[in-house]
């Protein structure tokens, strides 16, 4: 038994891994633990964007909620402020945002704007060293009225590694009262300055507009025009229509708290009242300028913030015609330079003046209209011509009948063969025998006294017979040129151009007395039409501003209101 004990193997005590063992598991230990790192740095940067990302959302919302706490009408930018804004785009006259592919108009504000800077950069401690750009667009939301809904667009960026990460919303905040119900409503004057004749008729259209809870607003005058308050009157726009008709707007604003105050009744919310402010003025007041402050305060909350809104209405009185302020018509366009120089000029007749009617005067003011051709340059001739407030837009005299008078400036007047009566003129349609100038009125007017064409006549060619051009002024309705259906408010009148013994234009002042005193409705037509009834064609100068070498600036002068 020992002898057998002896002979087995002896085990020994070494035993290990050798060398080639221990850098395979090396290997695959680095390889284990190299890609739990890469799913450690991983699993970081994901937590770090999540932190991020739901900070950029607690961001917008805050933003979103201080944009809800302002005033509805405080709910727009600065103009400036968002000018440069290369996210927003031009569409027409305004700055638009690409709201999920529609364009909306950014609102912006003149007076008090609640979002002043809407470009932030927050940098603080609570961004956990995350720089966040927050962007806010206060927009006009398609298809929605901007004065009840208004869209709040909040986008914010920040660099995650080296990437730019983005997020966007978009909500619709209606108008809506909170809280107590605090005044909130808006004054406003259409046209803050009139100018007039002294004895004319003075009108400044107003409106009020209630955004708050239903309330009266008491009207009360200040300012130097305050003094003439026994001959201002407060009336209501009875048809709405914002053109005073003294036929129709009839009813007086009254005291209706009895507080001793003229008042503007109850107004709803979401309402507007529209009353305009009248004053019949003296012949005998001073020329000048004359401010009046209309200030309304809520009979409600007199006292509580936005209470109290005041608007400026402002009378120039002046002793010549005036130029209305109505936008011209046409837009005017560059002048092409023409090749061909008129003639020297005849001497001019004696200018006379338009007037205003002998009664009903103190009503009237003289006002003047430039006659224009369209569009700009040399012309063929043209069935409707323009009358408009603004200036003479050519530098020199074109050729306005380039198909009948290919080398003479101004335009043709061949000799009128119809009927010599008012309606034979106004109906004929052979547009070479008359000149046709009319514009289409932003509201109603009524006409008096005797206007006056002031405008540049010569012969169209070598003739020596007597020259004839008449003239008839009259009110047309519908939509333009031939189409219009027109009446006469003048007779029609002869004016005989003194001879005509020059080559050149001779300046004429032709008296056109209007019949009775003509009203003409708001989107209705004042015209003036003449024509050639002598044996010889003449030519027409008009539309040359002073700006050219020779102006002659035609016009049409008349006593309105």
């Amino acid at each position: 038994m020992k002898a057998l004990t002896r002979r087995l193997p002896r085990r020994s005590d070494d035993s290990g891994f050798s060398l080639v063992e221990s850098i395979v598991a090396l290997v695959i230990a680095g390889i284990v633990f190299s890609a739990l790192a890469g799913v450690l740095i991983s699993a970081l940067q994901s937590s770090v964007y999540g932190r991020q990302n739901q900070q950029a959302a607690d961001f917008m919302t805050r933003r979103v909620e201080e944009v809800r706490r302002l005033d509805f009408g405080a709910m727009a930018h600065a103009q400036a402020d968002v000018a440069g804004d290369t996210r927003l785009v031009s569409c027409g006259s305004a700055r638009c945002l690409d709201v999920e592919g529609t364009l909306e108009p950014v609102v912006t504000g003149l007076g008090t704007v609640g979002v002043p800077q809407h470009v932030q950069l927050l940098t603080d401690d609570t961004t956990n060293s995350t720089d966040y750009t927050v962007s806010t667009y206060i927009t006009a939301a398609a298809g929605q009225d901007v004065d009840q809904v208004r869209r709040v667009t909040v986008v914010i960026t920040w660099m995650h590694g080296d990437q730019t990460r983005t997020r966007e919303i978009s909500t619709l905040v209606a108008y809506t009262q909170r809280g107590l119900p605090l005044p909130v409503f808006k004054l406003e004057v259409v046209e803050p300055t009139v100018t007039k004749n002294p004895g004319a008729q003075i009108v400044f259209k107003l409106r009020l507009a209630n955004q708050g809870a239903p309330d009266r607003w008491n009207l009360q005058l200040s300012g130097a025009g305050a003094t003439l308050l026994p001959a201002w009157r407060l009336v209501l726009d009875g048809d709405g229509d914002d053109a005073y008709n003294p036929a129709i707007d009839t009813t007086l604003l009254t005291d209706t708290t009895a507080d001793g105050i003229i008042d503007t009744g109850r107004i709803e919310p979401s309402s507007t009242v529209k009353f305009f402010l009248v004053r019949d003025s003296s012949p005998s007041d001073s020329l000048g300028t004359v401010p009046t402050v209309v200030t309304a305060t809520s009979v409600g909350q007199p006292t509580a913030t936005g209470g109290t809104g005041s608007i400026t209405a402002t009378t120039v009185l002046v002793s010549g015609p005036v130029t209305p302020t109505t936008p011209p018509t046409p837009t005017p366009t560059p002048t092409p330079t023409p090749t061909i120089t008129p003639p020297a000029d005849c001497p001019a007749l004696t200018p006379v003046g338009a007037s205003k009617p002998a009664s009903g005067g103190s009503q009237y003011t003289l006002v003047r209209y430039v006659l224009h051709n369209e569009p700009a340059g040399d012309t063929a001739h043209q069935g409707q011509l323009y009358l408009s407030p603004a200036a003479a837009d050519e530098n020199l005299l074109p050729r306005y009948s380039t198909d009948l008078l290919p080398t003479q400036t101004g335009r043709a007047l061949q000799r009128y063969s119809g009927a010599t009566t008012v309606t034979g003129v106004l109906t004929t349609t052979t547009s070479t025998q008359f000149a046709d100038f009319a514009m289409q009125l932003p509201e109603r007017q009524t006409y008096a006294g005797t206007a006056v064409l002031h405008l540049w006549v010569a012969r169209a060619d070598a003739g020596t017979s007597p020259v004839s051009l008449r003239a008839v002024l009259y009110s047309g309705t519908g939509s333009s040129g031939t189409t219009l259906s027109r009446t006469a408010i003048s007779g029609l009148v002869t004016v005989p151009p003194d001879g005509l013994t020059c080559g050149g234009f001779q300046e004429a002042y032709i008296p056109v007395p209007v019949t009775g005193s003509p009203s003409v409705a708001k989107n209705a037509w004042l015209g003036v039409r003449l024509v050639s009834t002598g044996a010889d064609p003449l030519r027409l100068a008009y539309d040359v501003s002073s700006a050219g070498f020779r102006p002659y600036p035609a016009s049409l002068t008349i006593a309105e209101k």
